[in-house]
């Protein structure tokens, strides 16, 4: 199962990841705010837990996960902060707000949940077994992200303003190093295997290379802008990270530091990624204004592809942008004369498809304004298909002009399949 928190509802989304379904939706009760993280923890005399962060709620909701009931509300120290507001020329009033976690994650060895709080500068140390909080730990300003190695009992917090990478024993709940990794540390992930820790930074160009051992900095990575969500796949040795306001992710080699390839996205900007090391290989990517989950095939590849016409002189009348889970796509012609383009494709076990194709090369609007529809098929079969919209209100999130101009279509590709043929249903 995979839990996700939903900031814009008061819901924690559970997703079967065997087939990648939706299952339920767990309604939070102090989550009128949205939710800021999530996290199962396992224990031994009860079903597994889930505990709930919701956003600046000034508690930690503790739920059966199977039965998907609120057992207990755990109310976190230093909650309540107050603030001076001017109200007039010379008088001032104090305004009190919530704040709460940020991010969480549990060390099986002490059966701690440690939780960022975020406007209180700490770290709250959450006892699973009795669930109530035996502690705090002071960091650098607005810890933003904790992640646990347990097999060194070392906890590392990454803190945005405080510019502080920040090294805590979970066996004493002290600091016992700081460390800077760049501006604005954000994104956080440890190969635990190899006692690496990898970081983004909001404001450096590069993603950070830290051994936990050493407590020291190996290398940096060069990414060309800054990024912000980290996953690591431990067995494969990949790092997948997404820039912060860009529709890509980055494929990592970890033993080289190297860049495999970026995924495309088309349009939509990733929130934050987290992969299933262990079975599938799968990264998961939630979505900025979109409310969608993106699933991302160990074998994911982003291709462009220039478009041949087959009528003499052979000409190149544009690129169609792809995205194949499984599945490559190449030498794309174009047929004038049923306005059809014919592409040949690589698959052993099948996948899915995703293609951007530019309006001018295929299926212009109707004269009433609507799209014509296209008749994929596969093998000479039809296959049905998704037609993608892309609709961003923030203005300051900018979807490629490639992407605004095209029509994007996506389906699945049945295994051994060679030849897709769409076909513009205004020559019909």
């Amino acid at each position: 199962m995979l839990f996700v928190s939903n900031l814009g509802s008061p819901v924690v989304s559970i997703i079967n990841t065997t087939d990648d379904s939706l299952t339920s939706q767990l309604p939070i009760a102090q989550g009128q705010g949205g939710i800021m993280d999530v996290i199962a923890v396992p224990k031994e005399d009860i079903p597994r837990k889930l505990y709930v962060a919701p956003f600046e709620g000034g508690v930690v909701e503790v739920y059966d996960a199977i039965a998907k009931r609120l057992i207990k509300n755990i109310t976190l120290p230093n909650a309540e902060r107050t603030f001076p507001s001017q109200l007039a020329d010379r008088v001032m009033q104090s305004v009190t707000l919530l704040t709460g976690g940020w991010s969480m994650d549990y060390d099986p060895n002490n059966r701690m949940l440690y939780v960022a709080n975020y406007n209180g500068n700490e770290i709250v140390i959450i006892d699973t077994l009795t669930d109530t909080v035996v502690g705090t730990i002071p960091v650098p300003a607005h810890p933003i992200t904790v992640k646990v190695d347990p097999s060194i009992n070392t906890l590392l917090v990454a803190s945005l303003a405080g510019n502080k990478l920040t090294f805590i024993s979970t066996e004493s709940n002290e600091t016992t190093k700081t460390l800077s990794t760049g501006n604005a540390p954000w994104g956080l992930d440890i190969d635990t295997t190899r006692h690496l820790a990898y970081v983004t930074n909001r404001g450096s160009y590069f993603v950070t290379v830290v051994d936990t051992k050493d407590q020291n900095i190996v290398t940096r990575i060069p990414i060309g802008a800054p990024a912000q969500a980290i996953t690591i796949d431990e067995v494969e040795n990949m790092i997948y990270t997404s820039y912060m306001d860009q529709d890509k992710i980055l494929k990592i080699d970890g033993r080289t530091n190297t860049i495999l390839t970026v995924i495309d996205m088309m349009g939509i900007i990733p929130q934050d990624l987290v992969v299933d090391s262990t079975k599938t290989h799968k990264v998961y990517a939630s979505t900025k204004f979109e409310d969608k989950i993106f699933v991302i095939g160990p074998k994911s590849l982003s291709f462009e592809l220039p478009v041949i016409t087959t009528d003499a002189p052979t000409t190149v009348l544009g690129f169609i942008q792809g995205h194949g889970q499984d599945v490559e796509a190449s030498e794309p012609f174009l047929n004038l004369s049923n306005n059809s383009i014919t592409m040949n494709l690589q698959t052993v076990d099948g996948g899915q498809l995703t293609l951007a194709i530019p309006r001018e090369i295929l299926d212009a609007k109707q004269a009433n304004g609507t799209d014509f529809d296209y008749i994929v098929h596969v093998d000479g079969s039809p296959v049905e298909h998704q037609e993608i919209t892309t609709d961003v209100e923030d203005i300051n999130v900018e979807i490629p002009s490639a992407i605004q101009q095209s029509r994007q279509i996506s389906f699945l590709v049945p295994p051994g399949s060679t030849s897709l043929e769409i076909i513009g249903t205004e020559a019909l």
